[in-house]
């Protein structure tokens, strides 16, 4: 109940100063965005939530932004009224979901002087030159329309720009095995953003979902027949002005400037001290957004400092955010330093993030101590073409403060680590293959998995296919998942996928009653196929239907979607 409240007074608190009066506010700047963002990617190929209604054309070419810099350019090849379809030209970092869109144009600020002066108009060489007349009257230059005695009205407020996506989907599963454990899902979704409000630089979003569960058959005492999952990912007003001293958001933030943040019921506010310096603080309560509150804090809050500029100029970017955060506990606090660094080039791309615990407790020590908990770093480097190879390492202790375990145990105090590496290699002009593996170990154990995965893509004319293989083998389980995939347009307006996928998994059981090391293993293999379709109306509605059908384990049965949605 005290999450709603923060979120109710934030969003009062923000839109006070919609409602003041801006007579210091000069005009507007001329902006060159584009009102749509990217929704998905596929290859190299990105899909857009905006068409023909938002000013795109056919064969045109856009930059595409991340927090106002810009990090690759598009060419749309496919347009309909509400979407697009554009090629990846270039990119310096991988383009991904809600970038958003610029024109390529070239936009140059007048200075005031000028619009003060008359000049006259170059003569073309190729027109014989004109007698200079006798001198008469000068005309009176002719002010702006906005100057102060003008006499033409002023330019209007800037409307208020909307995008996002509205839907409701029904999904229902027949279960074709024995325990004839039917399910029927019923889930909308809302993804709202509303821009520039009252011509100031205000913004809202929202992001929800609402779904409700039912079974005809529950596999455990625990589970209900009829379930409710709701969930308010995000709800928040932000103020965000390109060039002002200092911003904020308040309300549910989803989005925050260092990725540790998370999720958080309260208020940002950062101030820009330098050009490339800002500060900022934090604080609120820390929802259970997926329902399940993984890190058990109640409350979190703390201060920041972040170097870089977030739209520099050149073709190297660069960011650094150390924050100090507390995180209080039912049982305790947890007192910790996050750093993070990120750096983009035409070539490079990095990613780096550490949390250093100054309460982080021990099996043999249960004191407060220091010490490393969380350590990520992942590198990507582009060679010729589509070519790129990557590579990551991610370890990570969870400090829990006062939680224990079975016996008064201290609960997982151990580190759990990953490496990965692989590369992506493309031919022709839109094929691609990838390869990596990954190792997972926890210290202190015996335990360790390693994974690989194979795959290749490639695109003939208006469809693309895919196929790719995934094997894992640990102390506990193997397996492998391979999949193959269809996609592709039938007509204009009409999108298709069709899927394969198979799963095989044995799991090495050891259950207590049999003692020793007695191992039962316990195979699980499991096929499905199927596909749907999507029609995208004039209008901005779509709608999608779907069918698969699956044999072996949890899976055995039919399972039919469809979904209606609007796009603006």
């Amino acid at each position: 109940m005290r999450s709603w409240r923060a979120v109710a007074m934030g969003l009062i608190v923000g839109l006070l100063p919609l409602w003041s009066a801006s007579a210091w506010a000069g005009p507007g700047a001329t902006s060159n965005t584009v009102d749509a963002m990217v929704r998905r990617r596929a290859g190299d190929h990105v899909f857009l939530d905006g068409g023909e209604a938002v000013g795109l054309t056919l064969g045109q070419t856009l930059v595409v932004k991340r927090e106002g810099s810009s990090i690759g350019k598009i060419e749309i090849v496919f347009l309909a009224k509400h979407s697009a379809t554009a090629r990846i030209v270039s990119e310096v970092v991988p383009i991904t979901a809600t970038d958003s869109l610029a024109a390529l144009l070239a936009l140059s600020a007048t200075p005031l002087t000028a619009l003060l002066t008359v000049t006259a108009a170059p003569v073309s060489s190729a027109a014989p030159a004109l007698e200079p007349s006798a001198p008469g009257p000068t005309a009176p230059a002719r002010s702006p329309s906005w100057l102060p005695g003008s006499q033409q009205r002023r330019p209007s407020t800037p409307r208020m720009r909307t995008s996002g996506t509205i839907s409701v989907a029904w999904e229902g599963f027949k279960d074709g095995g024995f325990a004839a454990r039917d399910v029927n899902d019923v889930t909308g979704r809302a993804s709202l953003r509303f821009r520039d409000i009252g011509g100031k630089p205000y913004s809202v979003r929202v992001r929800t979902r609402m779904r409700q569960v039912s079974r005809t058959v529950v596999g455990s005492p625990t589970t209900p027949l009829t379930e409710t999952r709701n969930r308010l990912y995000e709800v928040s007003l932000r103020y965000e002005p390109p060039d002002g001293r200092f911003s904020y958001v308040l309300g549910r933030v989803g989005v925050s400037p260092f990725v540790g943040l998370g999720y958080l019921d309260g208020g940002l506010l950062q101030v820009r001290l330098a050009p490339s310096v800002r500060v900022g603080a934090f604080g609120g309560a820390v929802p259970a957004v997926d329902g399940i509150r993984v890190d058990f804090a109640q409350n979190k809050y703390g201060a920041f400092m972040r170097f870089g500029d977030p739209r520099p100029s050149g073709k190297h970017r660069i960011a650094v955010v150390v924050a100090g955060v507390r995180a209080q506990f039912a049982r305790g606090t947890r007192d910790y330093v996050s750093f993070e660094t990120s750096y983009s080039s035409p070539q490079w791309s990095l990613f780096q993030r550490a949390e250093v615990d100054f309460s982080l407790p021990s099996s043999d020590r249960p004191e407060r101590g220091t010490g490393l908990s969380t350590l990520s770093l992942s590198v990507t480097y582009r060679l010729a073409g589509r070519t790129r190879l990557y590579a990551g390492y991610h370890t990570r202790r969870d400090p829990l403060p006062g939680v224990t375990g079975i016996g008064g145990d201290p609960l997982d105090l151990l580190f759990r680590t990953s490496v990965r590496a692989g590369a992506t290699v493309g031919f022709g002009r839109s094929g691609s293959v990838t390869f990596g593996g990954s190792v997972r170990s926890q210290q202190g154990t015996n335990e360790r998995t390693y994974a690989g995965n194979l795959g290749a893509s490639w695109r003939l004319g208006h469809v693309r296919a895919g196929a790719t293989v995934h094997f894992y083998d640990g102390s506990r389980s193997k397996g492998v998942v391979a999949t193959a995939r269809l996609s592709g347009s039938l007509a204009r307006d009409l999108h298709f996928v069709a899927y394969y996928n198979y799963f095989s998994n044995t799991r090495l059981l050891q259950p207590s009653f049999l003692g020793g090391s007695s191992v039962v293993p316990v195979a699980l293999n499991s096929r499905r196929a199927g596909g749907d379709l999507t029609y995208d109306l004039s209008s901005g509605l779509y709608l999608r239907g779907g069918f698969e059908v699956g044999q072996g384990g949890a899976i055995d049965g039919t399972r039919a979607v469809a979904e209606a949605g609007f796009r603006f």
